[in-house]
Parts: C-alpha cells; sequence; structure tokens
C-alpha cells in the first residue's frame, strides 16, 4: 500500500465517521459536558443556542459534537474545525429536512 493509498483510506473513514445530527435527551447532553474538558464551548449572545465538542477525536479529525436549541440537544459527528456558527447551521439544517 502506497502512502497515497493509506491517505485516501483514513479520508474515507473520517469522511464515513460524519454523522447528522440525532436529538438526544437533557442528561445525555450534560454527562458529555462533565466527561472532558468541552473543545470550543460557545454559546450565543442571548444564551438561546449552545455547542461544543469533545476534546478526543472519534476517527482523524472527527469528533463528537453536542448542540443545544432552546431546550432541545442534539449530538453529531463532524470535523472538529467547525465554529459554533457552522455547528448551529448544520443542525437547523437538519431540523428543516426533517419538518418538510
Amino acid at each position: 500500500m502506497s502512502a497515497e493509498d493509506d491517505h485516501n483510506y483514513w479520508l474515507r473513514r473520517e469522511q464515513a465517521a460524519v454523522s447528522a445530527p440525532k436529538e438526544i435527551d437533557v442528561h445525555r447532553y450534560h454527562d458529555a459536558l462533565g466527561l472532558m474538558y468541552p473543545r470550543c464551548w460557545a454559546t450565543s449572545e442571548n444564551g438561546e443556542y449552545e455547542s461544543f465538542m469533545l476534546d478526543e477525536m472519534y476517527c482523524g479529525r472527527v469528533t463528537e459534537i453536542f448542540a443545544r436549541i432552546g431546550g432541545c440537544y442534539y449530538r453529531l459527528r463532524d470535523y472538529s474545525h467547525l465554529n459554533h456558527a457552522q455547528i448551529m447551521t448544520h443542525v437547523k439544517e437538519e431540523l428543516a429536512q426533517k419538518q418538510k
């Protein structure tokens, strides 16, 4: 296996590890928040939106991400370079798809 094949293999593994937002309960959200120091913990100015990610990677650069919109909580797997606004966009897009 060449270095390029190896690199492409891991890129495919990362892509396969990404998962859409799924609603979770408040307990699972807070359990994750207390699991380890959160990475990129952010909230909106009015406190309506919140997100954080685990510092441990799931696969390559993909990690578990948690988000809150009002009183609803979500878990997804995505790239660790996403910022709060990008995470919220992913969650809102998924919600919009489910409402169609």
